[in-house]
């Protein structure tokens, strides 16, 4: 179990450097990084891509580095933890504090009476703690993210040129050896 958990964890970080290491610039990343984290935080799941999308043709954002950015902070594993904090911290906000008690009640209610007036009083009850969470989360978060992923970006890029550059120099002083016999007066 705790092999297979190293090796999951591998991956994750493999396809995380993947992300920072595409033809873009590190300006679009970093973009990409920011804006997917607003989707993550601020807009409910089901209308992400739709969103994610749009914005990234209007900002000029990485679209692969947000939809990555958006699915690892929202996926089912996260999302029963996050939209509640977030539905509560925006209750605070308002003025009006919601208990997990309350959430899960109004959430249950919508699952087990799936109807247009279970949807409308969820939405009254949690909609706009929500979204004041979710604003609030993301405008937490995105400043710090931006600036880590701009300046990860630059630094994999950096390395990549290097490594480009060390094996540049390693063919040609190979072809250079094939020219040359040691031998040679």
């Amino acid at each position: 179990m705790r092999l297979r958990l190293k090796q999951r964890w591998k991956k994750c970080v493999i396809y995380f450097i993947k992300l920072f290491r595409q033809e873009s610039s590190p300006e679009c990343i970093a973009r990409g990084v920011a804006l997917g984290l607003l989707a993550a935080l601020l807009i409910p799941i089901g209308m992400h891509t739709v969103t994610i999308l749009l914005l990234a043709f209007i900002f000029r954002c990485n679209k692969i580095t947000a939809f990555g950015v958006t699915f690892a902070l929202s996926n089912e594993f996260t999302i029963p933890i996050i939209y509640p904090l977030q539905c509560m911290l925006g209750g605070y906000i308002l003025c009006d504090p919601l208990t997990l008690a309350e959430v899960k009640t109004v959430v249950s209610d919508f699952y087990n009476n799936v109807s247009v007036a279970e949807l409308v009083n969820a939405g009254r009850e949690l909609g706009i703690p929500y979204v004041v969470g979710g604003a609030v989360l993301s405008s937490i978060a995105i400043p710090p993210g931006y600036i880590f992923a701009l300046r990860f970006a630059r630094k994999m890029k950096i390395r990549h040129a290097e490594k480009m550059q060390k094996r540049l120099e390693a063919s040609i002083a190979a072809k250079n050896a094939k020219i040359i016999p040691d031998d040679a007066p």
